[in-house]
């Protein structure tokens, strides 16, 4: 039962995120190639707007109720029903394809250099013993 409950209790917040992304950039009535982005992007918006939501119920009665959920999902199906009033073919899909531009020429070396970047950070967080606290420890200097 507590997974239940905890996995509704994540899936509204997504639902309505994606729900709202969904009507502010329309799509199709099926779903089309980036709806994973607005998934993503829709997961953030929908806990960031429920974390508002229960700030505000919390200011005006302060403790959560049974009528806070049943709040909560009603707005998810509100979103929903935008969204799905909205669809009216993805707007992502109609654009032009950009032109290759000097940017895009220099993409393998920014990759190579921030995956060089992270990996050379790693180890410093991983590993306790390259901390400046670790050396302190075990008699070295810190500096």
């Amino acid at each position: 039962m507590p997974f239940v409950v905890a996995f509704i209790s994540l899936l509204v917040p997504g639902l309505t995120g994606f729900a709202l992304v969904r009507a502010c950039i329309p799509g199709e009535r099926y779903l089309c190639r980036h709806d994973l982005l607005k998934l993503c992007l829709g997961i953030g918006v929908g806990f960031g707007i429920c974390s508002c939501m229960f700030f505000v119920w919390l200011l005006t009665y302060g403790t959560v109720h049974a009528l806070y959920i049943a709040v909560e999902i009603g707005a998810a199906i509100l979103a929903s029903a935008l969204a799905v009033y909205r669809a009216t073919g993805c707007g992502l899909c109609r654009l032009p394809p950009l032109p290759e531009s000097t940017l895009t020429r220099w993409r393998y070396l920014v990759l190579i250099v921030a995956g060089l970047t992270f990996v050379s950070a790693c180890p410093s967080r991983l590993n306790p013993a390259f901390t400046p606290k670790a050396r302190v420890m075990h008699g070295q200097s810190g500096t």
